[in-house]
């Protein structure tokens, strides 16, 4: 193990531990140096310190000396320009807060109301630091409950449904998911939308958000994308096209899409994975329903998905899971 002589660009806690450690590690410096005498000869001679009775003493006079400061100064300037990049950024979490907790170490910021004004400041802005500002009073005492609520939020953040994500949407009430056809209706080019009991290719979609926010928030607009077909999920809003068994309005796929509004039902501000939702349509305020219905096109049988405008219901219901980020 190699260390270096103190000259001012180390905590001096950290560097006497060091010290203690090489020195006893080679137990042939016990023959030449008592421990102070060779910690003595390890401070660069650029940093003068008087004698000194035992390592308590040195380390209050390391701590008094100009360059304490400075180095504790440089800490805190490193601590107030860090900012938090998530991992789907590019980021590190880990090395992140390995940094924050050294700066405030180095610093010797140890009032947890000053570590949690520091820790606020480098979240990025939206859900992680909202979040944070939420609960960071909540009984938070300590770097290490600090850390644990932010690995609490970072775990919340990696289930958000964000601009581009790749997801299934499952019918409550049948268990089925909601799916697109490369087939279509009987007799016509529309392709066939319904809900299927596997969550295969056909069962898998892309939300864009229209506006410019990453994140889905209550009562946003978005536009569902299929994942295998790569076209809208839409309905015509005042065509006479009825869907083939209940005569509602028919959903297919095509090169526009219908803008959906989605609902939370438990109204949450962000929409998350496992989230209940409703799915109603900006134009005529028609929502997306499945049901036990179905309609056989080349002798498969499909579970029927429509758009209508009767009373909210159970068939209404639908879970979004998040399969991935794209």
């Amino acid at each position: 193990m190699d260390v270096s002589k103190y000259d001012g660009t180390i905590h001096p806690d950290e560097w006497i531990e060091q010290i203690r450690k090489y020195y006893y590690g080679y137990k042939h410096l016990n023959n030449y140096y008592n421990f102070e005498e060779f910690t003595r000869t390890m401070i660069d001679s650029t940093i003068s310190i008087p004698d000194f009775a035992d390592i308590s003493e040195l380390i209050n006079l390391l701590k008094q000396h100009i360059t304490f400061t400075a180095f504790k100064n440089s800490r805190k300037r490193k601590l107030q320009s860090l900012k938090f990049i998530p991992e789907r950024q590019g980021g590190d979490t880990t090395s992140f807060l390995v940094k924050f907790r050294s700066f405030c170490r180095d610093a010797e910021i140890n009032d947890i109301e000053e570590i949690k004004t520091y820790f606020y400041k480098t979240l990025p802005k939206g859900f992680i630091q909202d979040k944070f500002l939420e609960q960071m009073n909540n009984g938070i005492n300590s770097m290490n409950e600090l850390t644990q609520l932010f690995e609490n939020i970072m775990l919340e953040d990696s289930i958000l449904i964000r601009n581009g994500s790749r997801v299934a949407i499952k019918h409550v009430a049948t268990g089925k998911y909601l799916s697109a056809s490369y087939k279509c209706y009987q007799n016509t080019n529309r392709k066939i939308v319904y809900a299927g009991s596997v969550p295969n290719s056909d069962a898998q979609w892309i939300v864009k958000f229209s506006g410019l926010n990453e994140l889905a928030l209550n009562e946003s607009t978005l536009l569902i994308l299929d994942h295998e077909i790569y076209q809208y999920l839409f309905f015509k809003p005042f065509s006479t096209t009825k869907s083939p068994a209940s005569k509602n309005m028919e959903v297919t796929c095509g090169t526009s899409g219908t803008e959906w509004k989605f609902k939370s039902k438990n109204n949450r501000k962000y929409l998350k994975s496992h989230d209940i939702i409703f799915l109603e349509s900006s134009i005529k305020h028609l929502n997306l329903r499945s049901h036990d219905f179905t309609f056989t096109v080349d002798d498969v049988v499909y579970q029927e998905v429509v758009a209508h405008e009767e009373r909210i219901g159970g068939n209404d219901e639908w879970y979004i899971e998040l399969l991935s980020y794209n």
